[in-house]
């Protein structure tokens, strides 16, 4: 009987298995668009972004601690030129070619945030499953991107106001999970006051919040207050009429809101005076809250804030889940009223408080500094509201009609997944927002953009960043500027049909990009000895590459040879050879090119793009001009010229070009 194929849950689409295999490209520096630094490792790369991240996947797997990407979201809009099941078929599978690399690049403690919207973000999840694995993921993150206006809702249904984006980490068991916590408004349920919390935990006092508050408010009022009750007796049998009149000549009258209402009080309670103390104490109370009506809320939260240690609320402690150490203190506070008990756990990091029954949670854990303030804090959800998309249109002065991201969302992504000197990448860099942050939280980063964007938009706001623009996040991580960015575009395919369509080496491949081309092509590290001209590239310590186009000899291969050290192995691709050289030494394997490179890549294509239609309008307030030249007119061979690092030949042997 023939054994069932083995099945697996998957989701499937017109094209999956069938992806091609990229050609792994060399970048070029253009001089011209670097900026700041010269020794910066930032980058900015002008390209398809499928054939980028392949190019970088030799020198950065493994490196990068935070992606983030914010892909076309699928709307149909930018599609409507195919089939709507073509369509979908065409953003699963060129999402899945990139994720795939980007699994790669990924550091084994890093983590991955993909923006979408609810068109594909269900269907991106099961792709993550799928690469990353389901127990890698970390939390889906709605925002709330937009608010309903008179614009926008005239049309019937429920409005769309949120956008999600999907959090995964490379290894769950290596990530290091972080808590933060974000700005709120305060909690009302802090609502007493512990005056003396700095004594033994048996000398607390317990007292109204709201009295304290006044009273310190009142402090240049409290002798007129105190005197005024110490008079008050004199109204005793007046009517309210009288007791107003009485007020009006005997207090200050710009310190009560209403003279009726505090009239109306003191009458009644003058007609009962049955203890003198306790009538003092409930009039001082009264009295004193109506003295203090030209307080703000501002004024309250600021005097929690600044007293939060002491400010404290109480919970029920549940018989269940809170511990039998926990629990035992809760009965034995019951038993005895008013006595405060206190359980240090953790060797003395972690001190509960039991008072009556009640656990007592201080507000100072609640309290934190955001953006130079002291403010009230609730820890982050996955439910973020707190992140204003209003007034970012101008934020790097460029402006990216529906495409742009606030910088304090990749602050935050950023934030909770990296530290100084740490990778960030975005592969969709859109108008630079991602690489903004990055270079302003002091960390390394590379972004990757198709769209002319890159010279309109991308490399302007990078170069404000260094100037020291102080938009988006700058006032709050305290950016001054400086640093710098490198700016790359992909070399063109190394290779190209000619007339009689057979496969040959591009023109426009120099010597050395040519040598960095094969060492990249065959995993060996492009790095040029300094005086020895057949150590172009490195796979390990002992193992070299060497790259030409010259006939290769038997003399040639002679002094190589010579040169060699006994354990020392080299490949040399070239044209062609005598044939008396391809076995005469163990450690030296020849190879002809670019026979040897035929069938492992998709070689001359240069275009793996979304194919978007409709992207967003690009607009910028720096310059309205476009640039004299377009990076798609820059030839690699000038780029090259521009910034040509030759490897230091032995004489009498001629160059790759010679």
């Amino acid at each position: 009987m023939a054994k069932k194929p083995l099945q697996k849950l998957e989701l499937t689409w017109i094209g999956k298995g069938d992806e091609p295999k990229l050609e792994p490209r060399i970048l070029v520096e253009n001089p011209e668009y670097s900026y700041g630094d010269p020794d910066s490792e930032n980058m900015l790369i002008h390209g398809d972004n499928l054939l980028a991240l392949k190019a970088l996947e030799q020198d950065y797997a493994g490196k990068v601690k935070c992606i983030y990407i914010d892909p076309p979201f699928n709307t149909g809009a930018a599609f409507d030129h195919y089939d709507d099941g073509v369509e979908h078929s065409i953003w699963l599978d060129l999402m899945h070619r990139r994720l795939t690399i980007l699994h790669t690049l990924l550091h084994n403690e890093g983590s991955i945030f993909i923006h979408l919207d609810d068109n594909e973000v269900d269907y991106c999840k099961i792709i993550l499953d799928e690469i990353f694995s389901r127990d890698n993921f970390i939390n889906r993150i709605t925002l709330e991107a937009r608010s309903p206006s008179a614009f926008s809702t005239v049309n019937p249904g429920v409005f769309k106001a949120s956008e999600y984006i999907l959090w995964y980490a490379k290894n769950k068991s290596n990530w290091e999970s972080r808590s933060m916590r974000v700005e709120s408004n305060r909690d009302t349920a802090y609502n007493k006051f512990i005056v003396n919390r700095d004594l033994d935990e048996s000398e607390w006092a317990f007292l109204p919040l709201k009295q304290i508050f006044l009273e310190s408010l009142n402090e240049d009022r409290l002798g007129i207050i105190h005197q005024f009750i110490a008079d008050i007796y004199k109204c005793r049998g007046f009517s309210k009429r009288q007791i107003e009149n009485w007020i009006r000549v005997h207090f200050p009258l710009q310190l009560l809101i209403n003279i009726k209402q505090v009239s109306s009080y003191l009458h009644a309670k003058l007609k009962k005076i049955d203890d003198l103390d306790t009538f003092k104490l409930s009039v001082y109370k009264y009295i004193l809250e109506k003295c203090s009506y030209n307080y703000s809320e501002k004024d309250m939260d600021r005097f929690v804030f600044d007293h939060a240690k002491y400010v404290y609320r109480d919970t029920e402690i549940s018989d269940d889940g809170a511990g039998q150490e926990t629990v035992n203190l809760k009965y034995q506070s019951i038993e005895q009223p008013n006595k405060v008990f206190k359980l240090e756990r953790n060797n003395g990091l972690d001190t509960i408080y039991i008072y009556n029954g009640k656990q007592i949670s201080f507000y100072s854990k609640n309290i934190e500094e955001i953006d130079g303030k002291l403010t009230s804090t609730k820890l982050l959800t996955n439910v973020w509201t707190d992140i204003s998309w209003e007034g970012i249109a101008n934020e790097g002065r460029v402006k990216f009609k529906k495409g742009k991201k606030p910088e304090k969302l990749l602050e935050r992504c950023i934030q909770l997944t990296s530290n100084d000197g740490d990778l960030v990448l975005d592969s969709f860099l859109g108008s630079g927002t991602t690489a903004a942050v990055a270079h302003k939280m002091g960390r390394r980063y590379i972004g990757i953009e198709l769209g002319d964007h890159a010279i309109t938009h991308c490399y302007p706001r990078l170069k404000a960043v260094v100037d020291g623009e102080q938009g988006g996040i700058s006032k709050s991580v305290n950016w001054k500027g400086g640093g710098g960015f490198k700016y790359y575009t992909l070399a063109p395919s190394l290779l190209k049909k000619d007339k009689f369509d057979n496969w040959i080496i591009s023109k426009e491949y120099n010597a050395d990009m040519l040598a960095a081309a094969m060492s990249k092509q065959e995993g060996f590290k492009f790095n040029p000895h300094e005086s020895i001209y057949w150590k172009q590239g490195q796979s390990s310590e002992r193992d070299y590459i060497y790259t030409t186009t010259q006939f290769l000899t038997v003399e040639s291969l002679d002094q190589i040879k010579d040169e060699m050290q006994p354990d020392e192995t080299l490949l040399i691709c070239c044209k062609s050879y005598q044939k008396e050289c391809k076995s005469k030494y163990p450690g030296i394997t020849i190879k002809k090119i670019p026979q040897m490179l035929l069938g492992r890549c998709e070689f001359g294509k240069d275009d793996y793009s979304f194919n978007i239609i409709n992207s967003p309008l690009m607009e910028s307030d720096i310059s309205d001009e476009e640039p004299e030249t377009s990076i798609e007119k820059i030839s690699v061979q000038e780029l090259s010229d521009e910034k040509k690092k030759s490897t230091k030949k032995q004489k009498d042997y001629p160059g790759l070009f010679d």
